[in-house]
């Protein structure tokens, strides 16, 4: 055997198997072991980007009876840590941009991996528009068994790449992190967070951007929405529905876009699905919670200055721990007398009614305040920024459509 032949098998092998095992031991996702060497591999800087191998892989490690699901503001908000957890073994699964047949997908997982107790799920509006076929997807990964996961992870070029990025930056503060747990920190002062800016900037994320039409009747949203129901009674996993508090800025974009009936007739929809799936199953239907409009959290005051942080929101779109803690004791009704009577509403199709009034109430008292005013001309030129950003992006689809 020449002496190139040897060198070339070698190569091989060591591609085949001494780079799947370096990936292996430096867990760059960290969905492997527990082993974490400082300045080796304590840091994981791959893991935090929305890798969803990463919080699949965790969910095996972890094992646990109770799952929180839903996309970034679930996984920026919501604390598994949270005393109303006690007794149950808790992961924040959620993930950035999270669709509805994604959370159906995940929730499927979660219980073959262990029966789940519980369920928490963040329903976010844009995710139910049918008119977006880019929610028709289907999620392999989550139907592999765990040597299937691995080897996936482990020969890819990616994987190589990711374990380069964990043992060249363990000498770098990582700016976000992921808890053990699941739940996304960030440093918001090094990713300059929870200012002016980023809750106005909000107004123009990609979903409003990306928004050349809305679909709500008979979407494919709307019935992985009613799988999800189905599974759970199903399977006898306590479900908690909730929508999230963005900030009152974000709503008043909704009414800008000319989405306010929408967004109401969406809530409708959510209740006469929850009531309808659960009536023919003959269960009683799962509490579904309405964080959103104007209360003492959406309606905080924009900082002002460029030093000057908000208290409870990162942006204008994700809430703080400090939000999430308040909605998790109303939900759970754990300690729920320290949360704001305006802050957390049932919903069903009996109080809807009502529960739209006392917004519309809210909203005047909101758009009347003094602050709001003085915070009306940055709010109309982010929409003036996002109309603009909206119609070109259409157009650039019109042949599509």
């Amino acid at each position: 055997m020449t002496r190139f032949l040897k060198h070339f098998l070698a190569a091989c092998a060591f591609g085949l198997l001494g780079l799947p095992l370096l990936t292996w031991v430096v867990d760059p996702l960290g969905g492997f072991h527990d082993l974490r060497v400082p300045g080796f591999n304590a840091n994981k800087p791959a893991a935090v980007s929305p890798k969803r191998e990463t919080k699949a892989l965790w969910m095996r490690k972890f094992q646990p009876d109770s799952v929180l699901l839903g996309s970034s503001r679930v996984l920026l908000g919501l604390s598994p840590a949270h005393p109303a957890f006690k007794g149950h073994s808790t992961f924040n699964f959620a993930i950035t941009g999270a669709e509805l047949a994604e959370i159906e997908a995940q929730l499927r997982y979660s219980q073959g991996i262990r029966p789940l107790k519980l369920a928490i799920i963040g329903l976010d509006f844009y995710a139910f528009n049918g008119f977006d076929t880019s929610t028709d997807t289907d999620f392999p990964f989550l139907e592999l068994p765990f040597w299937g996961q691995a080897a996936k992870v482990m020969w890819s070029l990616e994987s190589l790449e990711f374990t380069g990025k964990t043992l060249a930056r363990q000498n770098v503060q990582p700016t976000r992190w992921l808890e053990s747990n699941g739940l996304m920190r960030a440093d918001i002062e090094a990713l300059n967070l929870s200012t002016r800016k980023n809750v106005l900037s909000s107004l123009t994320s990609q979903y409003p951007v990306k928004l050349c039409g809305f679909r709500l009747k008979e979407s494919r949203p709307l019935a992985h929405f009613e799988q999800i129901l189905s599974y759970a009674h199903q399977h006898s996993i306590a479900l908690v529905l909730f929508i999230p508090p963005v900030h009152a800025w974000v709503t008043e974009a909704l009414y800008a876009q000319g989405l306010g009936e929408t967004y109401a007739q969406w809530k409708l929809a959510l209740a006469k699905s929850n009531e309808a799936v659960a009536q023919q199953l003959g269960r009683k239907s799962f509490p579904l919670w309405d964080f959103s409009g104007y209360n003492s959290y959406t309606t905080e005051p924009l900082p002002s200055g460029k030093k000057n942080r908000m208290q409870y929101y990162y942006d204008g779109s994700h809430f703080l721990p400090v939000v999430g803690d308040r909605m998790l004791e109303r939900m759970m009704a754990e300690n729920a007398k320290d949360v704001p009577s305006n802050f957390g509403r049932l919903l069903t199709t009996n109080t809807l009614v009502q529960a739209e009034e006392e917004n519309a109430r809210e909203r005047q008292l909101f758009l009347t305040s003094a602050h709001a005013i003085q915070e009306e001309a940055d709010f109309r030129e982010a929409i003036e920024k996002l109309n603009v950003r909206r119609q070109l992006h259409c157009r650039q689809l019109g042949s599509k459509l």
